[in-house]
């Protein structure tokens, strides 16, 4: 399928990760070739002409001999340059950056993944800058986190950096946009200098990420060899001492002490562990792509979301792992999962499970068919109006078929956006027409019900009005509070790159999504911390069992109490914030989640109730059932928005 892409885009990729011999993980062979040049390729079909490859001085020789195979009938330029360490990796980026003239993508050189995970990001208009994320922990093993907002990414990890209430990884590719490649300089010139001398703030979070790794390697190593993990909060059979960074920035030997009585299945798992343990330390120290990702967050870049979706992203290391790699990318079919997230996953009950089983396949038959989205849009008008028309009839028979012409119409108007997510047709024209389409066909159908019930002497102009005027309201009222929402993302403050933490502290309280650990009492109120407040100890001297998932600490719930004072908006912040969390934990309910979509009548629902209730009853009765359901749904909308902003 035919998909446009950003002729003339550029790429670094980082041939910088090496396995336990040194062998870089970019030059090992997969189907004829090597990593490297597979990933080249798939830039290549992408519109990506230029490739600056970064290799260790110890491993260039064979990088370069993998460039060196790359097709050139693909029309694909590719340079080789050595670097000797992080810092010195983040200064080819900012040199590289300082040059284009292009979109640049960044990715480590050894990911193997289907080209479709990297067109969702070079090839779909919408994302200027962004990158390939999953929220998938099996696929990111060896990835950090991110933190996402409305699309946007609010807060991303690295090896120093942690961020607190994740929704994803970062999966090592990324791409900047020409107009903020200025930041992306900026931003690796300064990251660099403080790689060349880490500051010790950098080097403690460092060492809280290794002993949490440390731990996740146990356990599941344990777990393969069939063993029963050791039970939260008592003394696990293996002690594992935190790494130490050496003078050279490797890794020290990890510390056993194995019961021997334990036999030979814990050995084994000890060694796996280990194993697994040291390469992700390799990894991370040579990560340079989560660093500049950081700094870009936190220099205020707008950076989007490509999800990976159901396709296969990893990044072997040794052949036992790429053989498994290459027979996972066999079993996926890309045009299959690319079609099935042509479905939106936040649509509707109605939608989801009564229109787009069969819409997704009309997607794909338009795409086939030569058919845009905007054609498809304008069709959908087309057949409400006719809907309308067919309403305004009067009778059963007008009733009936207004019904069944609206639910085509809704169903065109499904077909249109899984068009252009499943062909990547994106364009601002095409955006505006289906908002002001969905919108004409609904209040065409208000007034072509009333018209209808007027010729039999039914008068139904002001519920026609009053139904028009709510939907208006209801409308006004989401265009409104997703513009407020973006607006706070806008203003979220971003701290130094030099700090691990990523969120500041409020005075007085410490916001949702805080780690505790960054609070200074003292510093805000200029008062000594109570008394009571008991000191929180460093990682390393903290059971495996309360360190959660990489890059958070665990998060209060309530406001932190400076100097006795709490204030009445804290106390009603934090009443909200408990509200919005029962109610939130009530989705796993089975069919809650689905209910409370229901309830907000979205326009699937709207359709469908319309439909119904003007073919086996009146106009009237529709018009009836719309208004009251409507005026349910927005005052349930006002009371979660306004639940939100006071917690926020």
């Amino acid at each position: 399928m035919g998909a446009a892409t950003h002729a003339g885009a550029a790429a670094v990729l980082l041939a910088t990760h090496a396995d336990a011999a040194g062998t870089p993980a970019a030059v090992q062979v997969i189907d004829g070739g090597t990593v490297l040049g597979r990933l080249v390729a798939q830039l290549g079909s992408l519109g990506v002409d230029q490739v600056t490859v970064v290799a260790r001085p110890d491993g260039a020789d064979r990088v370069r001999a993998a460039a060196a195979a790359v097709d050139p009938a693909a029309g694909t330029t590719v340079e080789v340059v050595e670097s000797a360490d992080l810092a010195a990796d983040l200064g080819v980026l900012a040199a590289t950056a300082g040059t284009c003239q292009s979109p640049l993508v960044v990715a480590a050189a050894d990911v193997v993944l289907h080209r479709e995970a990297l067109a969702g990001l070079l090839a779909d208009p919408r994302i200027a800058s962004g990158i390939v994320t999953t929220s998938a922990r099996p696929n990111a093993a060896v990835s950090f986190h991110v933190r996402a907002l409305r699309g946007r990414l609010v807060s991303a990890a690295s090896p120093f950096h942690k961020v607190t209430r994740p929704t994803g990884y970062f999966l090592d590719v990324l791409k900047v946009d020409v107009k903020d490649l200025p930041v992306l300089v900026s931003v690796a010139t300064e990251l660099a200098g403080l790689a060349q001398d880490p500051p010790t703030a950098w080097l403690e979070e460092y060492d809280r990420k290794v002993v949490l790794w440390q731990s996740q390697a146990g356990r599941a190593s344990f777990a393969t060899e069939g063993l029963v993990a050791w039970p939260t909060g008592e003394s696990s059979p293996v002690r594992w001492k935190p790494f130490a960074l050496g003078e050279a920035g490797e890794p020290l030997e990890l510390r056993t002490q194995v019961d021997d009585l334990l036999g030979e299945h814990t050995r084994v798992a000890v060694e796996r562990a280990r194993a697994d343990v040291s390469q992700r330390v390799r990894m991370s120290q040579t990560n340079a792509a989560a660093l500049v990702l950081t700094g870009l967050v936190r220099a205020g870049v707008p950076m989007s979301n490509s999800y990976l979706r159901q396709l296969f992203w990893a990044r072997p290391t040794g052949p036992e792992a790429l053989e498994q790699s290459l027979t996972s990318l066999a079993e996926v079919d890309e045009d299959a999962v690319l079609l099935a997230s042509a479905v939106k996953a936040n649509d509707g009950f109605f939608t989801t499970f009564f229109v787009s089983p069969y819409s997704r396949y009309l997607a794909r038959w338009s795409a086939r068919a030569g058919l845009t989205p905007n054609i498809v849009t304008t069709m959908s008008m087309l057949v409400g109006i006719l809907a309308a028309l067919a309403f305004a009839v009067g009778n059963r028979a007008g009733l009936v078929a207004g019904a069944l012409l609206l639910q085509a119409a809704f169903t065109l108007d499904c077909v249109d956006g899984q068009l252009a997510r499943y062909s990547r047709q994106f364009s601002k024209l095409g955006a505006w027409l289906d908002s002001v389409f969905d919108r004409g066909k609904e209040y065409v159908v208000y007034a072509g019900l009333a018209f209808g019930a007027a010729r039999s002497g039914d008068q139904l102009w002001v519920l026609a009005a009053a139904a028009l005027t709510l939907q208006t309201v209801r409308h006004l009222m989401d265009f409104s509070y997703s513009a407020s929402q973006h607006q706070v993302i806008e203003s979220l403050t971003q701290l130094p790159l030099d700090c691990p933490e990523d969120r500041p502290v409020t005075l007085g309280r410490l916001l949702l999504d805080e780690p505790r650990s960054s609070l200074d009492e003292s510093a805000l109120n200029g008062a000594p911390a109570p008394a009571a407040a008991a000191p929180r100890r460093p990682a390393a001297e903290r059971p495996a069992a309360e360190l959660e998932v990489e890059g958070s600490e665990p998060l209060p719930e309530e406001s932190v109490v400076l100097g006795g004072a709490v204030t009445p908006r804290e106390r009603v912040r934090v009443l909200g914030r408990r509200i919005i969390k029962f109610w939130h934990s009530l989705d796993k309910l089975p069919g809650l989640l689905w209910t409370k979509r229901i309830i907000l009548l979205p326009i699937g629902e709207r359709f469908a109730l319309i439909s119904v209730v003007a073919a086996f009853f009146s106009a009237r009765a529709a018009l009836v059932a719309v208004l009251s359901w409507g005026c349910f749904a927005l005052f349930y909308g006002l009371v979660g928005r306004s639940l939100r902003s006071v917690a926020r």
